[in-house]
């Protein structure tokens, strides 16, 4: 007797609700490992496949935004470098200095006054660009004394002028003496940097 003839025999013995609890059982069984087995993991990896998706879609969004504005970056770009260089105008460098308090000598002589005193006091550091204070003491009259100082803070250089104090050299003569400080400004980003370098050599 053969063994399919066999099963078949013994299933024929089962009550027919049982046979069909077995094949339901059977078909629930197949079903679970089924999911189990493959179902689930190539869920996974499609729900995992549709984030990265999402994920990927964002940046091309955000990359293709970015692209559309690059022509404005750029125009920012140009305008700052613009600014940079208008301020390194502004800002003499260590060179140019000596040349720069020359032509304040200048300006005060060609405005008619008689220098008393002309002195450059030690640069002020401030980070990436340095102070240096002129102490200047003038003889002349109030107008072309006004008008030296007009002179010099409107120079293409950056300069400001502090403790303006003005007295006659002699009892009521229209010749005063004048003494203030002038403050220019250096850019000074190397020793900005090596002060940096040196505080982190300290630590």
């Amino acid at each position: 007797m053969k063994v399919i003839d066999i099963i078949v025999e013994k299933t024929e013995t089962i009550k027919f609700s049982y046979r069909i609890a077995i094949l339901v059982g059977t078909i629930v069984l197949i079903a679970a490992l089924f999911c189990y087995f493959f179902y689930l993991p190539k869920a996974k990896k499609i729900e995992q496949l549709n984030k990265d998706i999402t994920t990927l879609d964002k940046r091309i969004r955000k990359a293709k935004a970015l692209a559309k504005r690059l022509p404005e970056f750029e125009k920012k770009a140009k305008e700052i470098d613009k600014q940079f260089k208008l301020a390194l105008k502004l800002l003499p460098n260590k060179k140019e200095i000596p040349t720069f308090l020359e032509q304040i000598n200048h300006i005060g002589i060609d405005s008619g006054l008689v220098f008393r005193l002309f002195k450059p006091s030690h640069e002020i550091p401030k980070g990436f660009y340095n102070e240096i204070p002129i102490n200047i003491e003038v003889e002349g009259r109030f107008h072309n004394i006004m008008t030296f100082i007009y002179r010099i803070t409107t120079m293409q250089r950056i300069v400001n002028v502090f403790n303006i104090q003005m007295r006659p050299v002699k009892r009521l003569s229209p010749q005063l003496k004048a003494t203030f400080t002038a403050v220019t400004y250096r850019f000074a980003p190397k020793d900005a940097l090596k002060k940096k370098r040196r505080r982190r050599r300290r630590r």
